[in-house]
């Protein structure tokens, strides 16, 4: 055989391990893309459900609760684990906003500021048990038992007895 003849052979070899080449790559490429469109899979919205959900810091200190305790609430808490901000929507105290100093004590009597939704007035009180109410705000006379509301409009300062110190209008 010549070398052109040799050349040819060689040429037509080539080019017949080139077609099976191509033809194995794209094949590849249909498996390849058959098996992305098979992997996807549809958007699912998920649902968590749960009755209370805590948030912890690196340390495991709860710092936040998402809850139901009488109705819906969300608790936030400071590094030492007391509470200092509550926002809840209850049945009997209707929706309210509490913010508390950083005094370490916990229940009632603390230093802090109550927002309530219901009757739209504000409270600030101290561990002491003195208290001032702006806005509306549910009085008691105490001769009748008689409950009527304040308008949006007063100030009643209350003593750590809860009798009235000052009221206006």
């Amino acid at each position: 055989m010549s070398t052109e003849d040799l050349i040819l052979v060689r040429l037509n070899a080539l080019e017949k391990q080139n077609r099976w080449m191509k033809r194995i790559g794209a094949a590849m490429i249909v498996v390849a893309a058959s098996l992305f469109v098979m992997a996807q899979k549809p958007a699912v919205n998920r649902t968590i459900e749960a009755n209370e959900f805590v948030l912890k810091d690196a340390s495991g200190r709860t710092r936040a609760k998402l809850g139901l305790e009488g109705g819906p609430g969300l608790v936030l808490y400071d590094e030492t684990g007391k509470d200092r901000a509550w926002l809840s929507l209850n049945p009997l105290l209707g929706a309210m906003l509490s913010l508390y100093s950083g005094n370490g004590k916990s229940g009632p009597l603390r230093d802090g500021l109550v927002v309530d939704l219901n009757q739209m007035g504000l409270a600030l009180f101290d561990d002491g048990g003195y208290e001032t109410r702006i806005g509306s705000t549910d009085l008691v006379t105490p001769r009748t038992g008689e409950t009527h509301q304040t308008s949006a409009a007063s100030v009643i300062l209350f003593g750590k007895d809860k009798k009235i110190l000052f009221k206006a209008p």
